[in-house]
C-alpha cells in the first residue's frame, strides 16, 4: 500500500475583490522595501555597536545584545516576503536581500522558497504541508524550545548540509528536478559562509562572530516566535479555507514593522501577491468576511499556546476560535 500523500491541489476559498482594487493592492515599489530593510540593517548595526563598546557597563551591553538578537531573528520575516518576490519591484534587489535573509535565518533560500509555496498550496494539510510547526498531539515541553528555535535552527542548518550532497525528501517532493543542482550550489555557499564565520572567530580570537551570527539566532527568537507560532496552531486541518486554518494577529506597530506585516496572515494567504506594505489595506477590504483577529497576549492567544499542554490524547486538534458565519460587508 502506497504511503505517498494525495498531492492534488485543494480548491481554496477567497474573498472576492474587484480587479481594479486588486491591481492597486498588488503594486510593488523599491523604496518601501529599502526603508524597511534599511531600518532593519541600521538597527542591527546600532545595537551591535553598543554591545561591543567596552566603555559601557555590562548590563547595557547585555541589553544591547538582546535587542540586536531580537531584531536579528526577524530575518525570517524578510526571507518570507522575498520568497514571494513582493518586497521590491526590482528582481535583482529582491533576490539579493532574499539570500542575505536566508543566511541570517539559517535557511537555504531557494529550497525554502519552494517549500513555502507548498505551504501555501497545502496549508495545514497533515503529511503534506512542509511548514507545519506543531504536529499533533501537542506538548507544552516543546513551547520553550520552539520559542528559542532550539528545534528548528539546527534542523534548518542540517537541511543545508544535507542538500549539499543532493536533494532531501522535501526537496524531491516540492522542488523541480531542474532546480536541484542550483540548490546544491546554494546550500554549499550557505554552509561555507557559516564555516567562514567560525574561522574568523578562531583567527581573530574573538567570540563576537559566534555571538552575532549563531548565538543571537537563538537568544532573540522569542518575540518573532511568539508572534508567528499562533498563525496556524490549533486551527482546522484539511479544510480549503484560510479563514479556518490561519490567523491574523493583532499586535503593536513596532512588531508589525519588524514582522513586515505578516501578522495580517489570513490576508496574506488569500492574496500572496499583495506586498507587505499593502496588507493593512487588504485587511480593511476583506475583514467583513473573516474571523476576528487574535491578540497573542489575549485570552484567545493564550488558548493557542495552551494547546502545547499535551493533554489531548487524540491526534486531532480543535480550533482555538469558533469560526463565525461570514459577515456581509456593510
Amino acid at each position: 500500500m502506497s504511503t505517498q500523500p494525495d498531492m492534488s491541489e485543494p480548491l481554496w476559498y477567497r474573498v472576492k475583490l474587484e480587479k481594479k482594487t486588486m491591481k492597486k493592492l498588488q503594486g510593488r515599489t523599491n523604496w518601501q522595501g529599502l526603508v524597511w530593510f534599511g531600518t532593519y540593517a541600521g538597527a542591527l548595526g546600532f545595537f551591535a555597536t553598543f554591545a561591543v563598546l567596552d566603555v559601557l557597563p555590562v548590563w547595557a551591553r547585555v541589553v544591547s545584545f538582546l535587542a540586536y538578537s531580537t531584531v536579528y531573528c526577524f530575518s525570517e520575516a524578510i526571507l518570507h516576503e522575498t520568497h514571494h518576490r513582493t518586497a521590491f519591484r526590482s528582481s535583482w534587489l529582491n533576490e539579493t536581500v532574499h539570500y542575505i535573509a536566508g543566511l541570517l535565518a539559517f535557511k537555504e533560500p531557494i529550497r525554502d522558497r519552494w517549500l513555502h509555496a507548498g505551504h501555501h498550496t497545502y496549508t495545514n494539510y497533515p503529511n503534506i504541508d512542509p511548514e507545519i510547526v506543531l504536529e499533533p498531539p501537542p506538548h507544552f515541553r516543546f513551547l520553550a524550545m520552539d520559542l528559542l528555535r532550539l528545534r528548528f535552527v539546527p534542523s534548518w542548518l542540517w537541511d543545508s548540509v544535507r542538500n549539499m550532497f543532493g536533494p532531501d525528501v522535501l526537496a524531491k517532493r516540492f522542488v523541480p528536478v531542474s532546480e536541484h543542482a542550483t540548490i546544491r550550489r546554494s546550500a554549499t555557499a550557505c554552509v561555507a559562509v557559516y564555516v567562514a564565520v567560525i574561522a574568523a572567530a578562531v583567527i581573530f580570537q574573538t567570540w563576537w562572530p559566534i555571538l552575532f551570527v549563531f548565538a543571537a539566532r537563538f537568544v532573540g527568537s522569542g518575540l518573532h516566535a511568539w508572534i508567528t507560532l499562533p498563525q496556524h496552531v490549533g486551527l482546522a486541518t484539511e479544510v480549503p479555507d484560510w479563514r479556518q486554518n490561519t490567523r491574523t494577529i493583532l499586535t503593536n506597530p513596532i512588531n508589525r514593522f519588524l514582522a513586515w506585516n505578516m501578522t495580517y496572515h489570513v490576508e496574506h494567504h488569500m492574496n500572496p501577491t499583495v506586498p507587505f506594505h499593502a496588507l493593512p489595506a487588504l485587511y480593511g477590504k476583506i475583514e467583513h468576511d473573516c474571523p476576528r483577529p487574535t491578540h497573542p497576549h489575549g485570552q484567545r492567544g493564550g488558548k493557542c499556546f495552551r494547546l502545547y499542554g499535551g493533554k489531548k490524547k487524540t491526534r486531532a486538534i480543535s480550533s482555538c476560535d469558533p469560526f463565525p458565519s461570514p459577515r456581509r460587508k456593510p
